[in-house]
């Protein structure tokens, strides 16, 4: 660096938009974060950036850089142009069109006055600001909610629970991590306060059932083991006793028994109709008995098909007549 740049550097300022430290910020890493901000530096100067210029210049493995520029282009925060070059989005301008279209839309329906309904999600909006945004709420968080209530039609005490709840879950960080569990609920069918009470108690079936199987089994379940156990609980009408003895069962057989071959049980149970824990406690002791005696025939037959094998397999020995001839004796030489 020059001696000139050092000088600039010293006299110059970056300025952050204060949208991206509310509605951004808080949903990315701390290298996508620092991604941000040092190309929001450089690009005043038209210098453009490879992965491996943020690599070398923020000391981060290259494949990190390459998942924080990822972060950043599903966030809205930048793309990349025709010729591989990153650009900067206008935050600010995104978030002014959408306001703009949505009080078009407004002002172009007929006006009926204030409603019950409205005073309802103006009281919503004032108490999620209050309750989890310390007061200053951004314009996102609004269209959003405004999203929840007109198209995902969920009711305002499912709306307060949905903050509430991504707040437990650390989910608050951005817009997009509420919507995605909103949109979970919305496929669940859920609207009301009902509806979703009985989905966030299938959840914590599902939860629980997943701890106790965590702690048998040893091991972190993953996703593909929470699909396995949210498919049983929706979809098959067994008890946890069951789902747990087709565990148990597939860890006779393997040293670390995955849910695969437990799933294959449970539905194998279902297809033949067996409901509770005697009938198929009873069909596997049988199962059991029936694979053991058709292994001890299979055996059996392996042996006797070596041994007939061995015998076809046997050549007689042909001499001819000078061997012969070599084995006579000569009795007059033993008178």
């Amino acid at each position: 660096m020059s001696m000139d740049e050092k000088r600039k550097l010293l006299l110059t300022d970056t300025q952050v938009p204060d949208l991206f430290i509310s509605d951004y910020m808080l949903g990315l890493s701390a290298c996508a974060i620092k991604c941000y901000l040092y190309y929001l530096m450089v690009e005043k100067k038209s210098k453009n950036l490879s992965e491996k210029d943020f690599a070398g210049r923020l000391g981060f493995p290259l494949e990190e850089i390459k998942g924080a520029l990822a972060e950043l282009t599903m966030a809205g925060l930048i793309q990349w142009n025709n010729k591989g070059k990153i650009e900067l989005m206008d935050i600010k301008e995104v978030e002014v069109e959408a306001f703009l279209r949505l009080k078009n839309k407004s002002m172009t329906e007929k006006p009926e006055g204030i409603r019950p309904e409205d005073n309802k999600r103006d009281d919503l909006a004032h108490s999620v600001e209050k309750t989890f945004f310390h007061g200053s709420m951004a314009h996102g968080w609004y269209r959003e909610m405004d999203i929840l209530w007109d198209e995902f039609q969920f009711e305002p005490d499912v709306i307060y629970h949905l903050f509430k709840y991504c707040k437990e879950k650390r989910h608050l960080s951005s817009i997009q991590m509420v919507h995605t569990t909103a949109v979970l609920w919305k496929q669940k069918g859920v609207k009301s306060m009902k509806e979703l009470s009985d989905f966030l108690e299938k959840e914590s079936a599902v939860s629980q059932m997943m701890i106790k199987i965590r702690k048998k089994l040893r091991r972190r379940m993953t996703e593909y083991d929470e699909e396995y156990i949210r498919d049983w609980m929706e979809k098959l009408p067994f008890s946890e006793e069951i789902m747990e003895f087709a565990i148990r069962r597939m860890s006779e057989f393997q040293n670390y028994p995955s849910l695969k071959g437990a799933d294959e049980l449970l539905k194998e149970w279902h297809l033949r109709d067996l409901k509770t824990f005697q009938e198929i406690e009873l069909f596997e002791k049988e199962k059991a008995a029936q694979n053991k005696k058709q292994y001890a025939i299979e055996k059996k037959t392996e042996r006797f098909a070596g041994q007939k094998e061995k015998k076809e397999n046997f050549e007689p020995v042909v001499y001819d007549e000078d061997f012969l001839k070599g084995l006579e004796v000569d009795l007059e030489q033993y008178r």
